[in-house]
């Protein structure tokens, strides 16, 4: 089992083995392709061990398999479904759909494990199901979504009812 962590000192993610933290590798930018991040700010792990790292200044995720090769990546920036401005955090449900903490539109945008977007939920506002600088997602096995605010300085949990997500 592996351990990863984002370091935004050298935009790159370190990968550590779980049993004893000892260091197994770095995913840094290789001569192949020119940058990963502008600037490494979270990382996750999908349900195929798939690390998912967050871009924030790039406005987009970064997928590497657990071994550290690229895959893909995702996202623009902007305002509408399927775009990322400033995305902070990044997690998978059950059923593979990736969600993203956005600290700038204010929302956590969804997407499936196929990379289309779905509708995200959130918006700017101090009262409940709104956000102010959302840092923060995850997803426990009972399919509840976490968000942690900074701006709030909370944690909300979020249920999927079938058609909306509710606090």
């Amino acid at each position: 089992d592996r351990v990863y962590m984002n370091d935004y000192g050298d935009d790159s993610i370190v990968i550590l083995d779980a049993s004893d933290g000892s260091f197994i590798d770095k995913i840094i930018e290789d001569e192949n392709l020119v940058d990963y991040f502008s600037y490494s700010f979270g990382v996750g792990v999908d349900n195929d061990g798939n690390v998912l790292g967050v871009d924030k200044f790039g406005n987009r995720i970064v997928r590497f398999t657990s071994g550290g090769e690229f895959i893909d990546r995702f996202g623009t920036r902007g305002y509408l479904a399927g775009q990322l401005y400033y995305p902070t955090s990044a997690d998978v449900d059950d059923q593979g759909n990736i969600y993203v903490a956005e600290d700038t539109n204010n929302r956590v945008s969804i997407f499936t494990s196929n990379l289309e977007p779905l509708s995200p939920f959130g918006s700017t506002g101090t009262g409940n199901g709104h956000f102010t600088t959302p840092e923060g997602v995850a997803i426990n096995s009972a399919g509840e979504i976490f968000v942690s605010d900074y701006g709030r300085t909370d944690v909300q949990k979020f249920a999927f009812t079938g058609t909306d997500y509710q606090i």
